[in-house]
């Protein structure tokens, strides 16, 4: 199972470049950072996230847009985390922002209260 982390929040290490012209807009992404399983057991998946402010940064031919957001581990979307089924996924979160941040997994079973709602 592979999930990654995205939403709404906005970072800049990971670039992405938009190309427009009359017909079309093309955006070209860099590829997914993985994390790294930090835990020996082979059926017990632990990573790390930490969340912080960052500005993202979007230009077009004539203008260049800095928007305030937010980043997991400083990018957008945020890092992939593959989990084989069947494993347990550990996610160690340490929030960087001055307001409390929530979670929602994408694709993965869990708990009402371990999926991003209050």
């Amino acid at each position: 199972m592979m999930f990654f982390l995205g939403g709404f929040l906005l970072g800049c290490d990971q670039r992405q470049e938009m190309h427009s012209s009359s017909a079309s807009m093309r955006r070209t992404f860099v590829p997914m950072v993985e994390l790294t399983d930090e835990n020996p057991d082979p059926d017990i998946v632990e990573v790390s996230l930490y969340t912080e402010a960052q500005k993202h940064v979007i230009e077009t031919e004539h203008t260049t847009y800095e928007i305030d957001g937010y980043a997991y581990n400083g990018l957008y979307p945020g890092p992939l985390i593959k989990v084989h089924k069947g494993a347990e996924l550990r996610v160690h979160v340490d929030n960087r922002l001055e307001v409390g941040t929530t979670i929602h997994w994408h694709g993965v079973k869990a708990r009402e209260d371990m999926d991003g709602v209050p």
